[in-house]
């Protein structure tokens, strides 16, 4: 790290067109890889938003059959 500092900060002229190349040929790269990674998380996202989705409808359920039990022994 410590030379690659040196090497832009002291020696920009033989080594600029080098790191700009490389800019140029990573950002797709890291560009790609984000938005691939941030459809991921969003579709996961909601995969999980529509199971406990289904989880909270099912413990409705649940719970109006239980009073709807609780009434009918409590009649």
């Amino acid at each position: 790290m410590a030379l690659d500092a040196y090497l832009i900060g002291w020696r920009w002229s033989d080594v600029g067109g080098n790191v700009e190349a490389q800019f140029i040929i990573a950002t797709p790269g890291f560009i790609t890889l984000h938005l691939l990674s941030k459809r991921r998380a969003e579709r996961h996202q909601a995969e999980v938003h529509a199971r406990l989705d289904a989880q909270d409808e099912a413990l409705t359920d649940a719970h109006a059959k239980v009073a709807e039990i609780h009434q009918q022994l409590t009649d």
